[in-house]
């Protein structure tokens, strides 16, 4: 599996953001891993790491970004705005957009993905009680 913040380490691509086209370029997005990083104990909950990548005209894309385990079937992000990625995002003039606006973006895409349905996967063997050790599982071929 390729580790999660290795994608800073990939060649910068160029996406322009406006007009927003999310659903599009989400849909190009595929599963490259999920990874338990931490075994909940007691009130203390399972995380992770999952990764997602796309080829692009500028390039291989990645995102990447850590989860929590909320309980009940509920995943979410552990911080909306500490995911990694090598998406340089642009405005038209193609001038580079500030954090808060790349953040509000990239959160449109990561909501388009199927994401926490491959979290659930990695942690069914948690819940089952076959889980030994970490785990990671990857759905890309």
């Amino acid at each position: 599996m390729t580790l999660a913040w290795t994608v800073t380490a990939w060649p910068p691509v160029l996406w322009q953001a406006e007009p927003p086209p999310h659903k599009q370029l989400a849909r190009r997005f595929v599963h490259l891993g999920t990874q338990i990083t931490s075994i909940g104990r007691g009130p203390e909950p399972s995380t992770g790491q999952t990764i997602w990548g796309s080829r692009l005209k500028g390039g291989e894309a990645g995102l990447a970004w850590d989860w929590v385990d909320l309980g009940h079937g509920v995943v979410a992000m552990a911080d909306p705005m500490g995911f990694v990625t090598n998406l340089h995002v642009v405005n038209a003039r193609g001038d580079e957009l500030p954090s808060l606006q790349v953040a509000l973006h990239i959160n449109e895409i990561v909501h388009e993905l199927p994401w926490q349905a491959e979290v659930q996967l990695a942690l069914q063997p948690l819940r089952e009680g076959t889980l030994v050790g970490k785990r990671s599982h990857s759905s890309a071929g």
